[in-house]
């Protein structure tokens, strides 16, 4: 088992690692606003399926999932306040 926790230790060590680096290409306001909503909910980046957001499960006015799908800024969920956006579908991606 020590093996083990060596190994778990060693893989999240390299997680932290990767983490940084992401996180040196976002902008500094916008990693604030998701160590926030992380700290205070766990999942602070969740999808919008459907005009429905993934975090809390309610439904997104119109307008904002129609702003989602334009994947222009950055949004929030005006009933759980976690950061959410619209997977494009890999189709359109691939386009990008």
């Amino acid at each position: 088992t020590n093996t083990r926790i060596s190994e778990l230790k060693a893989a999240a060590e390299e997680h932290m690692v990767e983490r940084g680096k992401m996180a040196e290409k976002v902008r500094r306001d916008v990693l604030r606003k998701y160590d926030i909503i992380r700290g205070k909910r766990g999942l602070a980046l969740v999808t919008a399926a459907g005009g429905v957001c993934t975090g809390c499960h309610m439904q997104i006015p119109p307008q904002l999932y129609n702003i989602l799908q334009r994947a222009n800024s950055i949004e929030l969920c005006p009933n759980c306040q976690r950061i959410v956006y619209y997977p494009q579908p890999v189709e359109e991606a691939e386009k990008s």
